[in-house]
């Protein structure tokens, strides 16, 4: 805290009814260029720089989003856009994002308190605002056009003369 001017002295008021904790120390530390994190059952108050040094890493099951199994690059590129895109890694920041492979669609995160707040937000809104069934990814199968059907293997790199379709 010294580092940014603040000591144990450094009085703080501030007079608001009705509002949860979590909001409280938002609007509170905001102004001192503070967040707080929580680690299992710690509260701590902390600098905004050391806040990021401090990432904590969590499983997002993905169920009820309408995100489609197995496409994890949309809600990927979401996240990363809309939630602080300079903390993420794609951005030289250091909270990282992976797919999680499982039999359920997820995604592993590791990035600040802060930013998980975000995107638990942002999932429950997708997933209120979700509706029908999951999306799934059918394989569609594409017709092969009657000029190029009956051409053998050989085409590529010497393979066989004019067309390369093996026939000469």
């Amino acid at each position: 805290m010294e580092k940014i001017g603040l000591t144990t002295d450094t009085p703080v008021t501030l007079n608001i009814k009705d509002v949860q904790l979590q909001s409280l120390l938002d609007i509170l530390l905001r102004d001192l260029d503070m967040t707080c994190t929580i680690q299992g059952e710690t509260l701590t108050v902390t600098t905004l720089e050391a806040a990021e040094e401090q990432l904590l890493t969590r499983i997002y099951w993905l169920e009820g989003t309408g995100v489609v199994p197995g496409d994890s690059s949309t809600i990927t590129n979401l996240i990363q856009t809309t939630i602080h895109p300079d903390t993420w890694e794609a951005l030289g920041g250091a909270s990282t994002m992976a797919p999680f492979h499982s039999t359920r669609p997820a995604l592993m995160i590791s990035t600040t308190y802060d930013v998980h707040q975000q995107i638990e937000t942002l999932l429950q809104t997708l997933r209120e605002s979700h509706f029908g069934p999951e999306p799934v990814i059918e394989s569609v199968e594409v017709p092969m056009p009657m000029s190029m059907q009956g051409m053998g293997m050989g085409g590529g790199m010497g393979g066989g003369g004019m067309g390369g379709g093996g026939m000469f």
